[in-house]
């Protein structure tokens, strides 16, 4: 053997090795990639900022629909984005019945009644309900006049 041919098959060896120590290495650093993935998304869930919820005892919104004023209070507005004051298209609400107080945010619902239990349960209804403009509607004494007699006459009409 002569001296190239040794220095090219050591040269051979050690390139080898160098790609299976490569491989080894592969695992720690994913490994501590995942970790550190974990880590950063942790810290960034528990960082985030988070919207309050309706206090109960909040002061009413003056909130304006169609030209018309509405003191609401805010646990009873469904929507978080309509949680505001000054005119808007539309408001959805909720209310206990019979009570029409506003629900308590923070409370769990309670489980749904067996069939057994439906006719006996006390559980408390609520009402929903959403106020908007009037847009293309009759007024109250058209409708009147105009729709319910066709369900109140004697013979049926087209």
């Amino acid at each position: 053997m002569t001296t190239p041919q040794v220095a090219q098959e050591r040269g051979q060896h050690l390139r080898q090795s160098r790609r299976r120590d490569g491989r080894y290495l592969l695992l720690p650093v994913a490994v501590l990639a995942a970790v550190a993935f974990g880590a950063f998304g942790y810290i960034g869930y528990v960082l985030w900022p988070a919207r309050p919820g309706p206090q109960v005892d909040a002061p009413l919104l003056p909130i304006t629909i169609a030209g018309v004023a509405f003191n609401l209070p805010p646990a009873a507005i469904r929507v978080a984005a309509q949680r505001r004051s000054g005119a808007q298209p539309r408001v959805d609400l909720v209310f206990l019945w019979p009570s029409l107080e506003p629900p308590n945010p923070n409370a769990k619902e309670p489980a749904p009644p067996t069939d057994a239990q439906v006719e006996t349960s006390g559980t408390s209804a609520r009402v929903f309900m959403s106020i908007t403009a009037a847009g293309d509607t009759l007024p109250p004494a058209d409708r009147a006049l105009t729709l319910y007699p066709r369900y109140t006459a004697a013979q049926p009409r087209p």
